[in-house]
């Protein structure tokens, strides 16, 4: 039962991003469950269907948009420039496999990499300013105890595994790096720091500016207002095939991950996404015979991947092929 009302919690189309941040099975504020609702809402209403009013009935006014809200809901939002702007098509892209409100500051740390090296012994202290929101949901520091999904929502060990590896793939994410000492010392001297005035802007932009203090003396500072792949600097074409053929690559393979983006480049509305699906069903994994013991040992299950030569030898004692 407490599970099931955890779901319902994370599911609502009212679910706040409280728990988003954690390390939880689910993540909440789902917009595709608002979404269902008002495409579900949309297909009533033309059936002739009315609904009820947003504001609720008088005299007490019990309608969700009050009794969810702080009483005073600006209830014209939900009709400003209806028909005319699309907000599903304002998309935010991830270049790296963390959350918006680190993309800014690994952004500019992996920018500053592309001009000159910058190794971890030589950085004294990195500070980055930056908006209310990133700091206090992404402001915390991890440990080597700490899960991937800790060092993801973590501003600190993104920036430092960022700069000791020169990238920010799902390799730094993998429990070796996410273990190690050296990225968590380096990520102790990240020190984040609210900009009220950026807190003003955010979130119209999402803006984010480090300063690298370098052993040495020298200071390096950088800014971005507009992050990378956000609605106002989307991906092009090109960036997109390169991060999924990153991550298809090793699933399915390059052969059909190519067969997969060429399909997508030639989509037309009338085609279906059957030939898509079958391409990009992964690999069954060929487990080596050590594997298969410390996985019996284990207790663990194996699928046995099926083999070409199994068909062959089939035949070879059933002496032809079956009819």
């Amino acid at each position: 039962m407490k599970a099931a009302l955890g779901t319902a919690g994370a599911i609502m189309p009212v679910s706040n991003s409280d728990n988003v941040f954690k390390a939880y099975t689910m993540k909440a504020c789902i917009p595709g469950q608002a979404s269902s609702c008002g495409i579900s809402a949309a297909y009533l209403a033309q059936a002739g269907y009315e609904g009820v009013p947003l504001e609720g009935d008088p005299p007490e006014y019990n309608a969700p948009l009050r009794t969810l809200s702080d009483g005073a809901p600006k209830l014209d939002l939900a009709i400003e420039r209806l028909g005319d702007e699309w907000h599903c098509r304002r998309v935010c892209y991830k270049p790296y496999p963390i959350g918006h409100l680190i993309i800014g500051p690994v952004e500019l740390i992996l920018g500053l990499l592309k001009e000159r090296p910058i190794h971890a012994a030589d950085v004294e202290k990195i500070e980055i300013r930056t908006y209310k929101h990133a700091v206090v949901r992404t402001g915390k520091y991890s440990t080597p105890e700490s899960t991937y999904i800790d060092a993801l929502f973590s501003i600190p060990f993104c920036v430092a595994v960022a700069l000791i590896d020169g990238q920010l793939t799902p390799r730094q994410l993998r429990k070796a790096r996410v273990r190690d000492p050296k990225v968590h010392e380096l990520a102790s001297r990240v020190v984040l720091t609210e900009d009220p005035e950026m807190s003003r802007a955010y979130p119209k932009i999402w803006p984010a500016e480090i300063l690298l203090q370098l052993r040495g003396g020298e200071r390096i500072t950088r800014r971005v207002d507009q992050v990378k792949w956000s609605p106002e600097r989307l991906p092009s074409w090109t960036e997109l095939v390169e991060k999924f053929r990153m991550l298809a690559d090793p699933l399915i393979g390059p052969t059909r991950a190519a067969r997969a983006v060429d399909l997508i480049a030639g989509f037309k509305p009338s085609d279906t996404l059957k030939p898509l699906m079958s391409l990009l069903v992964a690999e069954p994994r060929r487990w080596t015979g050590e594997e298969r013991r410390a996985a019996s040992r284990s207790g663990r299950t194996v699928e046995r991947a099926p083999r070409k030569t199994d068909r062959t030898a089939r035949r070879g004692r059933t002496g032809g092929t079956s009819r």
